[in-house]
């Protein structure tokens, strides 16, 4: 009797052991999944738009072609980025100035 509880609970120990392995191999698969349908040059962060290019260029021997369309659109990505950061530390030096003359007046 002692004999077949152990044979019954190993027998659950090895199901369960493979079960755990299916279900974090389907768990890696379907992530790596996810983050590739997050990848788009139009859309998503500079970081993803490089990922994008990266992953969809071609390699030619030791290097990767890249298309002349997708440099160009990704330079323009990385422009505008720079621009709107470029606005905003504008504006908050702007608010930094108009701060500094109103503690200068209320001294």
């Amino acid at each position: 009797m002692k004999f077949l509880f152990s044979f019954k609970l190993n027998l659950t120990m090895k199901n369960l052991i493979k079960l755990s392995i299916l279900l974090i191999v389907f768990g890696q698969i379907n992530s790596f999944s996810q983050e590739q349908e997050k990848l788009s040059l139009n859309e998503g962060t500079i970081e993803n738009q490089f990922d994008y290019i990266i992953n969809k260029s071609y390699s030619y021997q030791d290097n990767k072609v890249i298309k002349k369309a997708w440099i160009h659109s990704l330079k323009a990505h990385v422009l505008d980025s720079l621009t709107k950061e470029k606005n905003a530390i504008v504006e908050s030096k702007k608010i930094i100035d108009q701060q500094k003359t109103e503690f200068v007046n209320l001294q």
